[in-house]
């Protein structure tokens, strides 16, 4: 091989088709979820009025305490359980019909959600709030497991990283429209809130008109379909170039391998002793950025800087500009992702993040006795914010399909993304007793787990920059599979599948 032949990326570049296609899913997908994460965190004020305005004039009487903070709670709870719902569902119907058919789909979801929260108000029914949530939630669960995978699958090897960072960028800026969008010079008034919910129908008639236009994807195609042509068809509108003979034969060899083993469940993922190990290290990487506290931050970054700095207006402006920051973090640092590498940039931001959450429970212990503390606060949040951007919040989302074949990969992603939600919902429902109980030391849980995370990542996080799928996969097998596979495909085992699938399978 010569030299210019190794330099070559493998795979192709980037080329506009290929940025059509993660754009469709960016803004269709990202987009849906980064949105509605934040979107009633700053109208908060507005939302509450209507649940107590309902409750009036149903019952006549004053919300008591307790039932309006319960309602709000079940409003803002509706989208995790929804998203952890969402995730279970997307695993099963993108394995069966294609990850582009299955984000298609998904879009029900969002049009049903903007239906039901959109006419709430107007309808005096605080229940349709809560319906809207419930189905924005699950849209929201669903294209994270969905749209990651979609993207790896459609990517180049030498430019996948960065196009996996798209997922989280698109999270970025739509957190800022949905903040943006909150301000009370907007339409976080108490007649403007419910068109917040309108943009959430206008970002899936967005994917609907754009994704048809993409292929599903090659790998679903050749390797779940056994349709080489229409691989091949698809690998030439994403790569712009007649020559996909090297993604073609990498397809083919995968196919090759997965026929000689069956296709695992969840509960497979776990039993075999092969996928056991890179699942424990996906579940581990989700749950880590949750469990770090920036569920914390999204949820509650209003009540965290009004705590700083005791102004309501002046927070609601600051929380715009912490996800400004994030986004542009995000966006600097995507070219790192194929310069550095995902287990470096991860490592690092949880070390940053731990950094910054020991500055800001110093400052928030010695803050009544020293004013000038408040600042180092500040920066502690946005520190927390930079940190977590530069490789925590993007990395999870597309690392998992890297680890993956296909015969294992959407079980994967789906459990992943699960856990990823369910651990989103615990610090979300834990925080605000955390706060009341520990006030000033609320941090420090989440900073001894992220040194634990921290540990266990520098032992067992493996590095996938700049190798294929099969190259990754092909890292946690046992010797034995590796053998017995070798030995099938010299000796042309792979043409009999009833005999390689019994052997390969009674090994295993």
């Amino acid at each position: 091989m010569s030299v210019e032949e190794e330099k070559k990326p493998k795979g192709g570049g980037f080329n506009r088709n290929i940025a059509f296609a993660t754009m469709a899913c960016i803004v269709g997908s990202s987009f849906q979820y980064g949105y509605n994460i934040s979107v009633l965190n700053v109208p908060e004020k507005m939302v509450k009025g209507f649940i107590n305005s309902s409750y009036e004039e149903r019952y006549n009487e004053t919300i008591p305490g307790d039932v309006l903070t319960n309602t709000w709670a079940m409003a803002s709870s509706g989208f995790v359980i929804g998203a952890m719902a969402g995730a279970l569902l997307a695993g099963p119907i993108s394995g069966r019909y294609g990850s582009k058919k299955a984000l298609l789909f998904n879009n029900t979801f969002a049009l049903l959600a903007s239906a039901f929260s959109g006419s709430a108000k107007f309808l005096g029914l605080v229940e349709m709030l809560i319906v809207g949530r419930l189905f924005v939630g699950i849209n929201s669960g669903f294209n994270c497991v969905v749209m990651p995978m979609y993207v790896t699958e459609i990517s180049p090897v030498a430019i996948r990283g960065i196009l996996g960072t798209g997922h989280q960028i698109g999270i970025g800026i739509s957190i800022i429209l949905s903040n943006c969008l909150g301000l009370s010079k907007v339409l976080g008034t108490e007649e403007g809130w419910p068109y917040l919910f309108v943009t959430v129908a206008a970002l899936a008639v967005f994917q609907l008109c754009t994704l048809p236009l993409c292929p599903e994807s090659p790998r679903f195609q050749l390797i779940t379909q056994n349709n080489e042509k229409g691989a091949e068809s698809a690998l030439k509108w994403l790569r712009r170039s007649s020559d996909v003979h090297d993604d073609i034969n990498e397809m083919k060899i995968e196919r090759r391998e997965l026929q000689l083993l069956k296709k695992f469940t969840v509960l497979d993922l776990m039993r075999n002793s092969d996928l056991r190990g890179p699942m424990i290290i996906c579940i581990m990487i989700h749950l880590s950025q949750q469990l770090c506290g920036v569920s914390a931050f999204a949820s509650y970054s209003t009540s965290i800087f009004t705590q700083i700095l005791n102004s309501v207006e002046l927070s609601t402006y600051l929380v715009v500009g912490l996800s400004t920051h994030a986004f542009l973090v995000c966006d600097i640092f995507t070219v790192f992702v194929e310069r550095s590498g995902r287990r470096a940039l991860h490592m690092a931001g949880m070390a940053g993040m731990a950094v910054s959450l020991t500055l800001i429970t110093i400052c928030f212990v010695y803050q009544e006795d020293v004013d000038w503390l408040k600042y180092g606060s500040l920066i502690g949040v946005f520190g927390f914010v930079f940190f977590f951007n530069i490789g925590p919040g993007s990395i999870p989302w597309f690392i998992v399909a890297e680890m993956f074949t296909q015969q294992s990969k959407s079980s994967a992603v789906t459990i992943s993304v699960f856990f990823n939600f369910m651990s989103a919902s615990m610090v979300s429902f834990v925080f605000p007793s955390i706060q009341e109980y520990a006030q000033n030391y609320s941090f420090v849980p989440f900073i001894g787990l992220i040194v634990m995370f921290w540990i266990y990542f520098y032992f067992k996080l493996p590095e996938t920059k700049g190798r294929t799928i099969e190259e990754i996969a092909d890292q946690f097998r046992s010797k034995k599979t590796k053998a017995m596979l070798k030995l099938m495909e010299s000796d042309g085992a792979s043409n009999s599948l009833d005999y390689s699938t019994e052997t390969v399978n009674t090994q295993l």
